[in-house]
């Protein structure tokens, strides 16, 4: 499964940067994609340089950009971290920068 991650997540990030300009209906699909919960409830994917914390930080820099991105992110993230609780502990700085963004 971690491996399956890796490449989904680096995936994601790549063909991401290859769009131009972003579609929030794409960013929505790709970020409820990779934070499926059959995916989310994996422990091993949320250590600091695992992947799915890896492509949250990398959406959460990426959003800091555009609000409409950050909302995106934010929505799909917490909504996983309803879910599954303990595992918001593992992104405390996604989570602070998600809060402390706005206009």
């Amino acid at each position: 499964v971690l491996t399956m991650a890796k490449v989904l997540a680096e995936g994601t990030w790549q063909g991401l940067g290859n769009c131009g300009k972003l579609r929030l209906a794409l960013l929505s699909a790709v970020s409820s994609t990779c934070f499926h919960p059959a995916l989310f409830r994996e422990d091993s994917l949320h250590a600091k340089e695992a992947p799915l914390h890896w492509l949250a930080r990398k959406l959460v820099a990426a959003g800091a950009e555009s609000m409409r991105m950050m909302r995106v992110v934010a929505l799909q993230l917490c909504g996983r971290l309803l879910h599954a609780p303990i595992i918001g502990l593992c992104y405390t700085e996604e989570l602070k920068a998600m809060a402390m963004h706005g206009d």
